[in-house]
């Protein structure tokens, strides 16, 4: 790779995720220097597509540091995948709550 930043590492992970590689995205992710949101989403998204990843996206989102739509809809969508109901319900109402907030922070400024 030419340029190591945080696109080029997340589009890796993302590669890998994508072919059925969760382990080496996963070894890569552990290796980035530098990690953001849509990194932390691809790891989670990757687990989520993957055969019996729910449980390490669990772990994964709860350890994410920022968390926003998408990493929310990831887990929704997987929980979905995964025929899930109570739990799709659970991160649907804080993903709201989440938005109001933001929202309400938004108007006072």
């Amino acid at each position: 790779m030419p340029i190591k930043n945080v696109v080029s590492w997340t589009a890796m992970l993302t590669a890998y995720a994508k072919n059925g590689q969760i382990n080496n995205a996963r070894k890569l992710f552990d290796e980035m220097p530098e990690r953001n949101v849509a990194s932390w989403n691809a790891m989670i998204t990757g687990y989520m597509r993957s055969k019996n990843g729910v449980e390490k996206a669990c772990e994964l989102f709860s350890m994410s540091p920022e968390k926003n739509a998408v990493s929310y809809a990831s887990m929704i969508t997987g929980y979905e995948d995964d025929n899930g109901d109570e739990d799709d319900l659970v991160l649907l109402m804080k993903m709201m709550m989440m938005e109001v907030k933001l929202h309400k922070n938004y108007q006072e400024s």
